[in-house]
Order: C-alpha cells, then structure tokens, then sequence
C-alpha cells in the first residue's frame, strides 16, 4: 500500500493528480462533440440527418441529448425547457461540473483559461444562431445547410479546446513526473 501512497504523498502530487484527473473528463466530454460536428457537416441529405439520430454517439454529448428532448417536447414552455435541460444531464458532467468549482480560484488566475471560455462562449453564441436560422429555413436543403454550417462552427470550437485541452494535459503529465522524482519519507516518533 505504501507504494500508492507515493502517487499523492505531497501537496503537489495530489494538485497535479486532481489536474490531470479533470483534463481526462474533460476531454472525454469535448471528444464526442468532435465526431459529432464532423457528422453534422457531412450531412447531404435529409435522409442522412435522420439516419443520424439513429447513432449511439448522440447519447455522450448534452447538446444531442437535449436537442432530442426539446424535439420530442409538445408544448414549450420556460419550466418545460429547464425541465429539459436538467433531465439530460447524466453523473459524469455533474462530477466534471464540481471538479471545475473545487479547481476554478486556481484556474480562474490562468490567462488561457479565460481565452477558452472566450472560445467556448463564442461557439454557443454562433450555435444559438446557426439554430435560430435553421428554424427560420425556408426549404429543406437551406435547413441541411444551416445544420452543416453549425457543424462547422462546432467542429472549430470543440477543436481549438480539445488542443487546449491536450495541451494543458501533456504539461500537467511533465509537472507531475517532476514531484513524482521527490520522495516523501515518513518518520515514526519514538517515545521514551
């Protein structure tokens, strides 16, 4: 056992341990959207669309999920919508979620941090209009369009942060291996 306990024995390696734990969710959670944004643009046909929403990929993402459940909804309403987006939340994005408040007073201090939420509200704030025009498509081939061009912009966004992502991972990995190099010695007081 005492050789687990080398892993996170010193402040540092339990700070770089918890790091490189929440990189790991996070890319599991940004991957899919890769595949995803690179179906999304791909789509030719209406039929493609649907043949889609058969892939069991759609199931990893919350964006999916929850443009599935607003499609299935009858009536909207805010409480409907808000109902909505709570049920398609699943346990690994909630853990995702409190890993991100415990870490953010040491993440908020980092400038990239700041150009990756930059990056991210951006990409919702183009979706959120890629889907108010698709809405307002006039023809089916204008809709597969306006999808496609939200693939697009998808496909850029959940690629600048998995990069992000990767990069903040393989200088975690190195940080990590350096406090690793340390070893921690416990000594036992003698009592008389």
């Amino acid at each position: 056992m005492e050789w687990l306990d080398h892993f996170v024995d010193t402040r540092k390696k339990r700070y770089h341990l918890f790091f490189l734990i929440l990189l790991c969710l996070l890319l599991l959670l940004v991957l899919p959207y890769v595949y995803i944004s690179v179906r999304l643009l791909s789509l030719q046909s209406y039929d493609a669309l649907y043949a889609m929403l058969d892939d069991p990929m759609l199931s990893y993402t919350y964006l999916s999920r929850l443009v599935l459940e607003l499609i299935s909804l009858a009536n909207m309403s805010i409480l409907r919508i808000l109902g909505c987006m709570l049920s398609c939340v699943q346990p690994l994005e909630i853990l995702v979620l409190l890993m991100l408040i415990i870490g953010f007073p040491i993440l908020e201090r980092k400038k990239i941090t700041g150009i990756t939420l930059l990056v991210l509200i951006m990409e919702i704030c183009v979706m959120f209009g890629c889907v108010m025009l698709g809405l307002r498509a006039s023809s089916l081939a204008q809709a597969i369009l306006y999808i496609r061009m939200l693939g697009a912009f998808l496909l850029v966004g959940s690629i600048l942060i998995t990069g992000v992502l990767f990069y903040h991972l393989y200088r975690r990995i190195l940080y990590y291996r350096h406090a690793l190099s340390y070893l921690c010695i416990e000594e036992k007081e003698h009592t008389a």
